[in-house]
């Protein structure tokens, strides 16, 4: 008596088959549109949209950190001893425009660094000098005491809206003092 019953057949019926195919083009729907979204957040739109309303926004985010990244090492290479007065408390630097919308650049040598993504209408360099470390003989004034440690802090600004109080992006560095 082993075989299989009458009229009964191994395999798939077209039912199942039909079935399968189903939830397998659901998954693979699925799954593309999840890469499509993904794939959304990152890139850059075509040529000739508008700069940073139309950029996405880890491509964004990308730029703005290698921007700041590099002009933190140029700023570690050429110092600020011309750029601030060296007995100020803080010094700020605007490019290629303020808050208030004014076109500013940085002072020469400064200027020669990396370019500023056009996507940032406004980038803000602040210059402090910190207090808690040891200080100096002022060279120009011998009875002032200057600290030794300078906090530079860089905010990069999608528009003049946000500025000061929503930074896109802010990176800090410190440099000692030159000698």
């Amino acid at each position: 008596m082993g075989g299989f019953a009458k009229g009964f057949r191994s395999g798939f019926s077209n039912l199942e088959a039909l079935i399968s195919l189903l939830l397998i083009s659901v998954a693979l729907v699925a799954s593309l549109r999840l890469t499509v979204a993904v794939l959304g957040v990152v890139g850059k739109r075509p040529a000739g949209t508008a700069a940073a309303a139309e950029q996405r926004p880890a491509r964004l985010r990308s730029v703005a950190t290698a921007w700041a990244q590099s002009e933190l090492e140029f700023i570690k290479q050429i110092g600020f001893d011309n750029a601030c007065d060296p007995s100020a408390s803080e010094c700020v630097l605007w490019a290629p425009r303020n808050c208030a919308g004014t076109l500013s650049s940085f002072p020469s040598p400064y200027g020669v660094g990396p370019s500023v993504p056009p996507e940032f209408r406004v980038v803000r360099i602040h210059i402090t000098w910190d207090p808690r470390t040891p200080a100096m003989q002022n060279p120009d004034n011998p009875s002032e005491q200057l600290s030794l440690l300078r906090l530079v802090q860089v905010d990069l600004y999608l528009d003049e809206a946000d500025c000061p109080a929503r930074s896109f992006l802010t990176a800090y560095t410190s440099l000692s003092r030159r000698r």
